[in-house]
């Protein structure tokens, strides 16, 4: 009996076969796959339960929709019958312990060393990196840039806002600080820029070295009894008394100068440490309501019932007569990206402030600025030029 050879040619073609049925079964079910996960991923987790879909109108209800804020008179807020200095400075004192005890900033004492880490020149500036630890456990990154002159010269603290930090502040990436630290030491001051918490070099203060949660991370220090901005106010009440360690500072001479939500810790900061002469605060000032509901600002800047005892104007007062200079962008009004620093609680704010100053005698220190091609943003121009009146360099 024989058998006939295997035709090579039928059983490649039968191998052929396979394999297309194989791949094709394959790619069937990849698309399969595909399509599952993205329908599955994709749909509301209410689709998969047969529930009523997330996006089902909600019963209609009639009610008012336009919010009218509270309207507060604040315990301690600027008497209009107060007319002399003596006067004045009473209410200054009694509104500066309110301040304190409801900011709440970390004690100077809490300041355990400052350690130069880095030195490089930036042209004709001298940059030194510091750290300041605290006994909290933190450490306060910070830059000093010191011009290159042989004599004592007045200081500026820059504080940054809710931004990349001193690495903006300082000039080593742009924003819309406009490098202001840099630009007032190339001006002839010795500046000392601080990160905030939360910011910068700091945007990793947990336990895991994640990034901050910012509502967290406020939530977690008014359960504490305590508050972003005193956390702030008291890292630079330090960088204050570092300053006046410095050779190279006369100590009788230091400013603050801060945008956006730094402007209002440097007007906090002036109003609670009498050793800061001169404030710029810019990109910052109008009433709370305003601050809060017209430019949606988050609970980082708030003060647990400080509305209750002061308005934000009576807080700008309790510096006076020390000089002041408020700047805003006339194009500062974009509710859209949390800033609008210029609307329309601006400049009452401001006026309120005047009749402080015109008691204290000293209209002429308070000023303010308006950019009009700015819009949240520094003006280094007129912040410097404000400066060096209220803070002369002598030859």
């Amino acid at each position: 009996m024989t058998t006939e050879p295997a035709n090579p040619t039928s059983q490649n073609s039968r191998r052929l076969l396979v394999a297309i049925i194989l791949l094709s079964a394959a790619f069937i079910g990849a698309v399969s796959m595909l399509v599952w996960g993205m329908v599955h991923y994709r749909l509301p987790g209410s689709f998969w339960k047969q529930v009523a879909d997330i996006s089902d109108p909600i019963p209609e209800l009639s009610i008012a929709t336009e919010y009218q804020a509270p309207m507060l008179t604040p315990e301690l807020g600027f008497p209009e019958n107060i007319t002399n200095q003596a006067e004045l400075t009473i209410w200054q004192q009694a509104g500066k312990e309110k301040l304190r005890t409801l900011i709440h900033p970390s004690p100077m004492s809490d300041l355990l060393s400052v350690r130069v880490v880095a030195s490089e020149k930036i042209g004709t500036i001298m940059r030194e990196t510091l750290v300041f630890a605290r006994l909290d456990g933190a450490e306060v990154p910070a830059f000093l840039f010191l011009p290159n002159v042989n004599a004592t010269r007045p200081a500026v603290v820059v504080v940054p806002g809710h931004s990349r930090g001193i690495v903006a502040t300082g000039g080593i990436v742009e924003d819309y600080q406009h490098a202001n630290a840099l630009r007032i030491a190339e001006a002839g001051y010795v500046v000392l820029t601080m990160e905030v918490r939360g910011f910068g070099y700091l945007g990793r203060m947990t336990h895991d070295g994640d990034l901050v949660v910012l509502d967290s991370y406020v939530a977690h220090l008014l359960n504490s009894g305590r508050t972003a901005m005193g956390g702030v106010v008291g890292d630079l009440m330090n960088g204050v008394s570092y300053l006046e360690s410095r050779d190279e500072v006369a100590a009788d001479q230091v400013g603050v100068v801060g945008f956006s939500s730094g402007g209002k810790t440097a007007i906090y900061l002036a109003a609670l440490d009498d050793r800061v002469d001169v404030v710029v605060a810019s990109g910052c000032v109008t009433d709370y309501a305003h601050n809060f509901l017209h430019s949606r600002h988050d609970a980082y800047e708030a003060i647990p019932q400080l509305g209750q005892w002061l308005s934000f104007s009576d807080c700008m007062g309790l510096i006076a007569p020390r000089g002041m200079l408020v700047q805003w962008g006339r194009l500062d009004t974009d509710v859209v990206q949390h800033s609008a620093a210029f609307n329309d609680g601006s400049m009452p704010t401001y006026e309120a402030v005047k009749k402080i100053y015109d008691v204290a005698g000293s209209a002429g220190a308070l000023k303010y600025y308006i950019t009009e091609s700015m819009g949240h943003e520094f003006d280094n121009a007129p912040a410097i030029t404000f400066l060096k009146k209220m803070l002369p360099i002598k030859p």
